[in-house]
């Protein structure tokens, strides 16, 4: 009888090569859920890292902010009062920064020194505000080809000593500033809105903190007025607010970031993000943020991100003022 040669049948090399296949299907499954896993948790690491940079000079550039307070006259009232030639000023950007397109949240604006040593009394305006929209004036002019990359973006206002419009003088010698004699909102603010507002000004006075920063609450203590100003006084005559905050900065300023990954906006179609953001900028500017309810708000606003795929994450920071 003739012995059976060694080799495999053709079920066997079937049956082996599918085995092989789900050992490679579910190896490949494996690495991709490891890729992913990897991918998200570098982009969180990344996000977190951006959100406190940006935590960071928010800080730093609050606990500079001043006001160069006085002892000053009120003729009206007849009694001495806070006096001083600068401003801040917090509030929504809505009231803020009326006219300019696509800004969210809170925006906050103020002087601060610009250097040590001999340029100590040179001042520097400063501020701070979220705003959708294309990366056109930051981009080389060589990258046309590129698309536009819309995103909401924490920007911060700067204007050196140099380029300074808070001074601007009338037409009649030794008469007060411009600034301390507006009494419309529009005319206080310009010394910020203007260029932020201005095409022309714009890419020189504003520059990127952070990308994807959905919203930015800025709150004050103790009288947690959802405007603190410093001049309020100006365009409020005889309210507690405006007597409260005359040409003092408030005690502490509290201020919250809110930033969604990156990874989650990119997947948007370009109609999509802008969609979203037009809902994202109601939402937010419908919200009172007073300190009571500010937990509830976040809470909503991470549940209408999730809504669309998007995570969350929040940073606090509390800054205490120097009394200026």
């Amino acid at each position: 009888m003739k012995r059976r040669q060694q080799g495999w049948t053709l079920v066997e090399v079937l049956v082996s090569i599918s085995i092989l296949a789900m050992l490679v299907v579910v190896m490949a499954e494996a690495l991709n859920t490891t890729q992913r896993s990897w991918l998200s948790s570098q982009s969180a690491v990344d996000r977190q890292q951006t959100l406190d940079s940006a935590t960071r000079m928010l800080s730093q550039a609050l606990k500079q902010a001043t006001l160069q307070s006085r002892a000053g006259y009120d003729t009206t009232l007849n009694q001495l009062v806070p006096a001083s030639d600068l401003h801040f000023v917090c509030g929504p950007a809505g009231e803020l920064l009326m006219g300019v397109a696509g800004a969210c949240g809170d925006a906050v604006f103020f002087q601060r020194p610009v250097a040590e040593g001999g340029l100590q009394r040179a001042l520097q305006a400063c501020g701070f505000f979220v705003q959708y929209g294309g990366d056109e004036a930051w981009r080389p002019t060589f990258l046309t080809a590129v698309p536009v990359r819309r995103r909401f973006r924490l920007l911060q206002f700067h204007q050196p000593a140099s380029s300074l419009t808070l001074f601007q003088p009338t037409s009649v010698m030794g008469e007060p500033s411009r600034l301390s004699q507006f009494t419309n909102r529009a005319d206080l603010y310009g010394w910020f809105a203007q260029p932020i507002g201005d095409s022309t000004l714009f890419k020189s006075s504003v520059s990127i903190v952070a990308e994807n920063v959905v919203a930015m609450i800025v709150q004050t203590s103790p009288s947690a007025q959802r405007c603190y100003d410093t001049r309020r006084y100006q365009w409020e005559a005889g309210s507690n607010d405006a007597t409260v905050s005359r040409h003092r900065l408030p005690e502490m300023v509290d201020v919250t970031l809110v930033m969604v990954d990156e990874t989650g906006w990119a997947r948007l179609a370009a109609d999509e993000g802008d969609s979203l953001a037009v809902v994202l900028m109601s939402f937010v500017q419908g919200q009172s943020w007073q300190p009571d309810a500010v937990p509830q708000g976040l809470d909503a606003l991470r549940v209408l991100l999730q809504g669309h795929r998007l995570t969350a994450r929040v940073a606090v920071i509390g800054v205490a003022s120097d009394g200026g």
